[in-house]
C-alpha cells in the first residue's frame, strides 16, 4: 500500500491506480511537460565547488556545486543536450538500451 501523503497526491494528479503508481499515460504525459520547460544551464546562478566524477556512459560529470543565492549544496549532473535528446519519446529512440533515464 502506497503512503497516505502519496494517496494524496495521486488523487489531485488523477493519475494513480488504487496501489497508487503512476500509470504510464500519466508519467508519459508529465515528461513531457517537464521537457517542454527545459531551459538552459545558469551558470551565473551557481558556483561550482568541485568535480565529483565523469559520467562515461552519457559524457558528462557529476560536479559539487553551491547556490548563491541560498548557500544550498547539490551534487549536479551534467550532460550535454544532444545525449539527452528534446524530451523522453526522442530520448528512447535514440537510446533504447539505456539504464540510465534522465527524462
Amino acid at each position: 500500500m502506497a503512503p497516505r501523503w502519496w494517496q494524496r497526491l495521486c488523487f489531485k494528479l488523477r493519475g494513480c491506480n488504487a496501489a497508487g503508481a503512476l500509470s504510464q499515460r500519466r508519467l508519459d504525459g508529465e515528461m513531457r511537460q517537464v521537457a517542454s520547460l527545459r531551459r538552459s544551464w545558469q551558470s551565473s546562478a551557481v558556483r561550482v565547488v568541485k568535480f565529483l566524477q565523469k559520467s562515461v556512459r552519457n559524457q558528462g560529470e557529476v560536479e559539487l556545486v553551491e547556490f548563491i543565492d541560498t548557500g544550498r549544496f547539490v551534487a549536479v549532473k551534467r550532460m550535454p543536450n544532444t545525449w539527452a535528446g528534446d524530451g523522453p519519446e526522442a530520448f528512447e529512440r535514440m537510446h533504447p538500451q539505456s539504464s540510465e533515464k534522465p527524462w
